[in-house]
C-alpha cells in the first residue's frame, strides 16, 4: 500500500524532500539514493499535512504536522559516522547454550563434534542510535557462497548438520545511516569427524582391505596352483592309460598277425599235403590196390 504524500519541496541543493504519514523522506535525484526519517531521528512523529511545506529564505524547510512545525536545515542533517561494535553473544546447540571455557566473543574458536553439527549463533551490534534500525551481514566461510543480510530483528544465524571440517563465521553491522564497522567478529568454529571417518580409520581400512586383497590374491594362487597340479596328474593318469591301451592294441595286432601268418602257413602246408597225397596216388598200381580191397572186404 502506498504511503500519502503531504508535500513536495526542494532545497537549495536540488534535493527533493518528501512529507509523509510516516515522516520525511530525502531524495538525491542525481543518484537516486532515497533516505527516510522518522520519530527515531528526532522528528516528532505522526502524519504531515497535505501541502503545508515551505523554504525559507536561507534554505530552512519547514513542514507542518498534527504535532507541530518541523524546521530544519537539510545541510545540517547528517548521517551517523560511527559504526556499530559487532559481538558474537551466545553459541547454542541444538538450541540450548553450549558450555565453553569463556564468553563466546573471546574465545576465538569452538571444536563441536560431529553430533553438535546443528548450531546457532547469535549477534548485536553494540550502536545505540536506534539500535532497530541496525542491520548484520554473516557468512559462514567453507558454507555460505555468499554473506547474508539480516535486520535487528533476526539477530542470529542457525545451522544444521554440517560436514566435518573448519569453518570461520564472520558478522559485521551497519548503524541506521548504512555505516558498515570495519572489522567483522569472527569465530573459528572445527567440527571434527565421527571415528568411522578420521584419517586414521580410514588408513587402517585402506592397510585391512589390502590385507584381504593380497590374502586373497593368495588363496587364488594357491587355488590355481592346486588346480594345476590335479589336472596335470589327471593327464598323467590319463595318457598313462592310453599308453596302455595303446600297447594292448598292438599286442593283439601282433598277435592276430602271428595267427593270420599260422593259419597260411597250416593252409600252404595243407595244400601241400593234398598235393603229394594226389601225386603218391597218381603212381600206385590201381589192380593191386582193388584186389586187396576186395579181398578184405570178402574176409
Amino acid at each position: 500500500m502506498a504511503t500519502p504524500i503531504g508535500a513536495i519541496p526542494e532545497d537549495l541543493q536540488g534535493r527533493v524532500w518528501v512529507s509523509t504519514t510516516d515522516g520525511i523522506s530525502r531524495l538525491e535525484p542525481g543518484s537516486g539514493v532515497f533516505k527516510h526519517y522518522t520519530a527515531k531521528d528526532g522528528l516528532p512523529g505522526g502524519s504531515y499535512f497535505v501541502g503545508s511545506a515551505a523554504r525559507g529564505p536561507d534554505g530552512q524547510l519547514h513542514f507542518g504536522g498534527v504535532n507541530g512545525l518541523s524546521s530544519f536545515l537539510p545541510d545540517g542533517i547528517r548521517d551517523n559516522p560511527y559504526p556499530p561494535l559487532v559481538r558474537i553473544t551466545d553459541f547454542l546447540v541444538a538450541n540450548k547454550p553450549h558450555p565453553l571455557p569463556g564468553p563466546v566473543g573471546s574465545i576465538g574458536q569452538i571444536t563441536l563434534s560431529h553430533r553438535e553439527s546443528a548450531f546457532s549463533l547469535e549477534f548485536a551490534g553494540l550502536h545505540y542510535a536506534a539500535p532497530a534500525s541496525n542491520r548484520y551481514s554473516y557468512r559462514l566461510e567453507g558454507f555460505d557462497e555468499a554473506w547474508v543480510d539480516t535486520d535487528a530483528t533476526k539477530r542470529f544465524a542457525s545451522y544444521t548438520n554440517l560436514d566435518p571440517g573448519n569453518y570461520v563465521f564472520r558478522v559485521r553491522a551497519s548503524n541506521k545511516d548504512g555505516v558498515w564497522s570495519e572489522a567483522p567478529a569472527a569465530l573459528t568454529i572445527t567440527v571434527t569427524p565421527p571415528w568411522w571417518k578420521t584419517w586414521w580409520f580410514r588408513l587402517l581400512a585402506t592397510a585391512l582391505l589390502a590385507s584381504l586383497g593380497v590374502a586373497a590374491y593368495r588363496l587364488r594362487v594357491r587355488a590355481l596352483v592346486q588346480q594345476k597340479g590335479m589336472l596335470e596328474r589327471q593327464v598323467g593318469a590319463r595318457t598313462a592309460e592310453l599308453v596302455l591301451q595303446k600297447d594292448a592294441a598292438e599286442r593283439r595286432k601282433r598277435e592276430a598277425e602271428q595267427l593270420g601268418e599260422a593259419a597260411d602257413r597250416g593252409r600252404r602246408n595243407i595244400a601241400l599235403l593234398s598235393d603229394i597225397g594226389r601225386r603218391l596216388t597218381a603212381n600206385l598200381d590201381t589192380e593191386a590196390i582193388m584186389t586187396t580191397l576186395y579181398e578184405h572186404v570178402r574176409c
